[in-house]
């Protein structure tokens, strides 16, 4: 069995350049754009980048596992990659953004933070099962 990630593998690089570029240039987008909401996306966005790549990734690894490991094929069928993925995601920048640990850097408690996070991993769970990986046998 053979799986293609690409389509998931590059919006997972889109996404980390976007929110690379916005990092960098984001104090000038702030004071340049006279909208509060635009501040709001800027500062929040990198919560949205964390759900989306984080659901992905775990999506992926889980979908690998599905695959290769003889035990996991037979209980992670799509619905349950999705939900532990979803769950998994959820549980990591939820709890980072209320405090409960630092792996991610320095928080400061936002309520917009929580919402683009919850935003980031639907978007990676509707992009997974739009783009979901093509599973297909081996010629050999």
């Amino acid at each position: 069995m053979t799986t293609r990630f690409l389509p998931l593998i590059i919006v997972q690089i889109v996404t980390i350049l976007l929110f690379a570029i916005l990092k960098r240039f984001r104090s000038q987008l702030v004071e340049a754009l006279p909208n509060g909401a635009f501040e709001v996306i800027l500062y929040s966005f990198p919560n949205f980048a964390e759900g989306l790549v984080g659901f992905l990734a775990l999506a992926m690894l889980l979908s690998l596992a599905a695959q290769r490991v003889a035990f996991a094929k037979r209980f992670l069928t799509l619905p349950w990659i999705c939900a532990c993925a979803f769950v998994a995601a959820a549980f990591y920048v939820i709890s980072q953004e209320l405090g409960f640990h630092n792996l991610g850097g320095d928080q400061v408690y936002d309520p917009y933070d929580i919402l683009f996070s919850i935003a980031g991993l639907s978007v990676g769970l509707v992009t997974f099962l739009s783009f979901r990986p093509i599973i297909f046998p081996d010629s050999d």
